[in-house]
């Protein structure tokens, strides 16, 4: 059983909070969805029809109904003289895992021609910039994590050269 929060991006507001292996979204608003789950124990992501399908390491599958705007094409039967090609773009709906010790991990899915075109993971502070309507900068909701290296580093170089200018007397 995972803890599953779902979280109104319009709003910013819990619209749902269960524990289990299967939730329902809301088609009417996109949201956030919130798995109490390390990305560790992700072993797959895909989709089937309309649904974000969660394989974990331990065999448990974690099924989210409505992530998808849309079913997959693939999933449709052919139509003819019908041709679509779409660029992929982010869904309206956002996952987050967050593991037992509250570390965030943004998996941000996107589709081309309705499929699920690939899941990318991000290390995240916090929530707050995947709450906004709209797309995404990614850039924007990892900046802060991609800097915290180079300010890491830059901390021990300081103290070093702090340290060697000591022995210059």
């Amino acid at each position: 059983m995972v803890n599953i929060e779902v979280i109104s991006r319009a709003g910013a507001k819990v619209v749902l909070q269960t524990k289990g292996t299967e939730v329902s979204l809301p088609g009417t608003e996109n949201v956030l969805v919130k798995l109490g789950i390390g990305a560790n124990t992700v072993v797959e992501m895909k989709q089937e029809g309309d649904h974000l399908i969660v394989v974990l390491s331990n065999g448990e599958v974690i099924t989210i109904d409505n992530y998808f705007a849309q079913v997959c094409e693939a999933d449709k039967p052919a139509e003819a003289d019908t041709v679509s090609a779409h660029a992929a773009a982010d869904t309206g709906n956002q996952l987050v895992l967050e593991n037992d010790t509250g570390n965030l991990i943004w998996a941000r899915t996107t589709v081309e021609d309705n499929c699920l075109n690939s899941v990318e993971y991000f290390s995240i502070d916090n929530i707050t910039p995947l709450l906004t309507e709209g797309s995404i900068d990614v850039d924007h909701a990892v900046a802060w994590w991609g800097w915290k290296p180079i300010l890491g580093y830059g901390a021990v170089i300081t103290a070093a050269i702090i340290g060697l200018s000591q022995w210059d007397d």
